[in-house]
């Protein structure tokens, strides 16, 4: 009986112990991509092809570290000779018919290391160099940590062209949900992971909330849940702020 149990036992240490060991390797590869995205134009490009597409020119993530980060699978996968091809649809809900305004994006892996990124063709005016560097320049002096999962990052100036609710509309079509309050105007986005065994829940497994403080004003929080995988952003300070968390 005590040797059984302690059979038992060290299985489930083992597993454990490969589990946090696996999780570590995914936050020291993270780091080195932190410090990639500090200094983008040195190890990224933005090509404006069919559709934008962001570059890895020296690539660290792998497929498993994506779904690991997100929680979630793929749509779709497709062996080609350029690499792997990894399709994400999400379907917005609710939508009115005939909008077209899903989003979909391709992931490319070359020996299983994520290479390339295609956003959908109408993003072309925010998917551009200048907006990551701005972005990522100040994340150099963040923390990224195994225990809170969680990193943040400030910087002050900015010159990203931020949408109005127009604009917006024309990007993402109509909300799911509009809320209006006192000096603040809130617009969610809920979309659902498209699957071939069809859907697993009806809980937006990606949702965008944008908030802004006057109807002609430009936005000034936006929240994105994708997955696992949360990120805020503060524009509407002197200092602006970035957080991201894994859940």
């Amino acid at each position: 009986m005590k040797r059984a149990l302690f059979k038992r036992v060290t299985f489930i240490l083992c597993i454990m112990g490969v589990t946090l060991s696996l999780s570590g390797c995914v936050y020291l590869r993270l780091n080195t991509l932190k410090n990639q995205l500090a200094q983008f134009p040195e190890y990224f490009s933005v090509k404006q092809r069919k559709a934008p597409t962001l570059v890895y020119k020296n690539p660290v993530l792998y497929s498993d570290d994506m779904q690991w980060l997100t929680g979630l699978k793929p749509s779709s996968i497709q062996t080609t000779l350029r690499g792997t091809l990894q399709r994400y649809v999400f379907r917005k809900l609710n939508a009115p018919q005939k909008e077209n305004k899903d989003i979909v994006s391709t992931l490319l892996f070359r020996d299983d290391k994520l290479s390339e990124v295609v956003f959908p063709k109408r993003f072309k005016n925010f998917i551009t160099m200048k907006n990551f560097v701005e972005m990522f320049s100040p994340i150099k002096d963040a923390r990224i940590t195994k225990r809170s999962k969680k990193t943040e990052w400030k910087w002050r100036e900015m010159y990203i062209k931020l949408p109005t609710i127009k604009k917006l509309s024309e990007y993402l079509g109509k909300p799911t949900r509009r809320e209006e309050k006192p000096g603040r105007i809130t617009l969610t986005y809920d979309y659902q992971l498209e699957r071939s065994d069809g859907p697993h829940t009806y809980i937006p497994e990606f949702q965008m909330v944008f908030t802004f403080w006057e109807y002609n004003a430009k936005v000034k929080e936006t929240e994105v849940n994708l997955g696992r995988l949360w990120m805020f952003i503060d524009v509407s300070k002197e200092e602006k702020l970035v957080k991201v968390k894994r859940n």
